[in-house]
């Protein structure tokens, strides 16, 4: 048998790229030689792989929202139009099928907790490989946290995040309803349920509402953002240290 042949796909660029672009931009700008000199080894020393890694996962989120937002809406349209049988099935207090959607919901929530979990990994490594590559400074993760607090970088988000996915990892898995938003029952909201066997209503407390995963969704863009900004401010600092002949 002869050697394998394996055709790689080119990533297309996306905005997700851009905060890491920028980044790089402005170190290639910096006043700093000792900076420049680093930063041109960005593929050597670990940085660019994280950089692509970092980008990839947070386009496959995006991905992952547009196509449960998506669901979201194909599945309110059907129930738009099958009135009748949602009313019967609330007041009847059993299930409407729905066809294959409560296996795409459960698909789309946890690749979203797996994926943005995964990200906020790597997002911590690449910041402590960029200090350490970049300004020759080791962070452990505790200091790493310390520097996030002290930074302003929202990371409660990452609390919701581990409680989410731990349950669904740990405890079989989390199981899709539809809330009703108004009164009419023409839209509804995402609602996960900690256990499908239960007795009487459901309470808050046996359900993940998904407004959580939409919080979660938001912190991670917030810290971001964040992160790029700190990470510049990182840069200038150095250079005036560089210059004041304190580095």
């Amino acid at each position: 048998m002869g050697r394998k042949a394996y055709l790689q796909m080119d990533y297309p660029s996306t905005a997700e790229t851009q905060w890491l672009n920028r980044i790089q931009s402005r170190l290639y700008q910096s006043s700093s030689e000792t900076l420049k000199q680093r930063v041109a080894a960005w593929s050597e020393i670990g940085l660019g792989e994280l950089a692509l890694i970092i980008a990839t996962r947070t386009a496959v989120l995006r991905y992952i929202i547009l196509n449960l937002a998506r669901e979201m809406g194909e599945l309110e349209e059907e129930l738009r139009r099958r009135k009748r049988d949602v009313l019967e099935a609330i007041e009847g207090g059993h299930g409407i099928r729905v066809g294959d959607s409560p296996f795409r919901l459960m698909l789309f929530v946890d690749a979203f907790l797996f994926e943005s979990k995964a990200a906020s990994e790597f997002i911590r490594n690449f910041v402590k490989c960029f200090f350490k590559s970049i300004f020759d400074e080791s962070l452990s993760n505790s200091e790493l946290a310390k520097r996030f607090v002290a930074n302003e970088i929202p990371i409660e988000w990452l609390d919701g995040l581990k409680n989410e996915r731990d349950f669904l990892l740990h405890n079989g898995g989390t199981w899709p309803v539809l809330e009703a938003v108004d009164e009419m029952y023409e839209r509804f909201d995402l609602v996960l349920l900690k256990s499908i066997l239960y007795t009487g209503s459901i309470e808050e407390k046996d359900t993940i509402h998904f407004d959580r995963l939409r919080e979660i969704l938001d912190g991670f863009q917030r810290a971001i953002a964040a992160i790029e900004r700190w990470l510049i401010n990182e840069i200038g600092d150095f250079e005036k240290r560089e210059s004041a002949g304190v580095v």
